[in-house]
C-alpha cells in the first residue's frame, strides 16, 4: 500500500501535471518492451493526471472511466497492469476485479486499486479477491510510478520463472521420449546391418549405413537442443566435458579417425559455451554429411586474450562462399550465432583440400 501519508508532502509531487523527475520510473524492466496500462477512473481530472505521469514515463495508457468500458478495453487490448478506482457508479472496482480474475486470457493481469482513506475498509475483500495492490488517495506521482514498477517487475519475474519451468520441461520430454527413441532406433538398424551383411551382401547395407548416418545427427542435435533448453547444464558440465561426450559419441559409431584436444581455458559465459557447442555440433554434423573424412579433430583452447575452438577435417572440402553452403552448410547459421556472442567464425576450405572452422571469443568482451 501507497498514498495516504500524515506526513508533509511535496506538493509539486502531488498528482498533477507536476511531474516526473530525473529518476528512471521503468528501472529493472524491459527496455525494448512498452507497457500498457489500463487506468478505471471515473473522475476525469484525476484520470488524465494519471495517463499524462504514465505517458512522460514510457507506458502506454488506455484509457476508461467506467467498469464495462474497462473490461471491454481489457478483452479487446489486453493490458500488463490495470489501475482502478474502487467506487465507481454502476459497477465497482471489486466487480471489475472479480470479472477480470474469472476472464481467461488477462485472469492473472496485476491490479492496483486507487481508493480514497474512507474506503480503506473495502481493501480487505480486495485483497482476497487478487488485487496486488492499492493506492490510497491524495498520493504521489512517485508513488503511482513505484506502484507500477514494482508490480510489473514481479510479473516479468514470473514469467521468466514460467519460461524456464517450461524449457525444463520441453528439455526432460527430448531426454526421456526422442532421444531414448532414437537410440533405439540405433540399436535396431544396427541389429539390421548385421542380418543384411550376413544375408545379401554389401549392397543392401549402404542405404541401412545411410539411415544411421542420418539418426546419428538427429541424436547429435538433439544433444544441442537439449543444452540449449538448459543451458545451466552446460555450465555445470562444462565446456570441454560436453565436447569429450560429444566426440566419444561419434568415435563409436563412425569410420574416421576424431580426435580431442582441450587445452587450459578460463571459464566461458553461459551463452559463449552454448555457441561453442552448437559450432561444434554444425562442423561435425557436416563433416558427417558431407565431407568423406578420413581424419578429424578437435581443439578448444584459449589464454587471456580469447578462446578459440577449432575443428579441422582432411575431407573433400567446398567453397565456403557458395549459396549452397549457406544453406546446406549451415554456415550462415553459425555466423549469425558467432555474432550473438560477439565472437569472429573463420571458414577455410576448398575442393579436395579439406575444410578448417574456427571460432574465436575475445575474452576483454567477458
Amino acid at each position: 500500500m501507497r498514498g495516504g501519508n500524515a506526513a508533509p508532502r511535496d506538493e509539486s509531487q502531488e498528482m498533477g501535471v507536476a511531474a516526473v523527475t530525473g529518476s528512471n520510473p521503468q528501472a529493472g524492466l524491459n527496455a525494448g518492451r512498452l507497457y500498457r496500462i489500463l487506468v478505471v477512473e471515473d473522475e476525469r481530472r484525476l484520470r488524465e493526471q494519471i495517463v499524462e505521469a504514465l505517458i512522460l514515463s514510457g507506458y502506454e495508457p488506455v484509457q476508461a472511466e467506467d467498469g464495462p468500458a474497462a473490461l471491454i478495453s481489457a478483452a479487446t487490448l489486453p493490458p500488463d497492469l490495470i489501475l482502478c478506482d474502487i467506487r465507481m457508479p454502476g459497477m465497482t472496482g471489486l466487480e471489475v476485479l472479480q470479472q477480470i480474475r474469472q476472464t481467461p486470457g488477462i485472469a492473472d493481469t496485476p491490479f492496483i486499486f486507487v481508493t480514497a482513506m474512507a474506503e480503506r475498509h473495502m481493501m480487505r475483500s480486495g485483497m482476497e479477491l487478487g488485487a496486488e495492490d492499492y493506492l490510497t488517495k491524495p498520493f504521489t506521482i512517485t508513488e503511482l510510478l513505484d506502484a507500477v514498477r514494482i508490480q510489473l517487475e514481479k510479473r516479468e519475474r514470473n514469467a521468466q520463472a514460467e519460461r524456464e519451468r517450461e524449457r525444463a520441461r520441453l528439455a526432460r520430454d527430448l531426454h526421456d521420449s526422442v532421444k531414448q527413441t532414437l537410440w533405439s532406433a540405433m540399436l535396431l538398424l544396427e541389429a539390421s546391418e548385421n542380418a543384411a551383411g550376413s544375408e545379401r551382401g554389401s549392397r543392401a547395407v549402404n542405404p541401412l549405413l545411410k539411415v544411421r548416418t542420418l539418426i546419428q545427427i538427429a541424436v547429435l542435435e538433439m544433444q544441442t537442443l537439449l543444452m540449449e533448453l538448459r543451458p545451466e547444464m552446460l555450465a555445470m558440465q562444462g565446456l570441454p566435458e560436453a565436447l569429450r561426450q560429444l566426440t566419444d559419441t561419434l568415435r563409436s559409431t563412425q569410420s574416421f579417425n576424431l580426435g580431442l584436444t582441450v587445452r587450459p581455458i578460463l571459464t566461458l559465459p553461459d551463452r559463449v559455451q552454448v555457441v561453442f557447442y552448437r559450432v561444434a555440433q554444425e562442423a561435425l554434423s557436416n563433416a558427417i554429411r558431407h565431407a568423406s573424412p578420413r581424419q578429424v579433430h578437435v581443439t578448444l583452447s584459449g589464454g587471456r586474450k580469447a578462446a578459440m575452438l577449432e575443428i579441422v577435417d582432411d575431407g573433400v572440402g567446398f567453397d565456403p562462399q557458395s549459396a549452397a553452403a549457406g544453406v546446406h552448410m549451415g554456415v550462415a547459421h553459425m555466423q549469425e550465432r558467432a555474432a550473438e556472442v560477439g565472437a569472429n567464425l573463420v571458414i577455410e576450405s576448398r575442393h579436395g583440400h579439406g575444410t578448417r572452422v574456427r571460432i574465436i571469443w575475445p575474452v576483454e568482451r567477458r
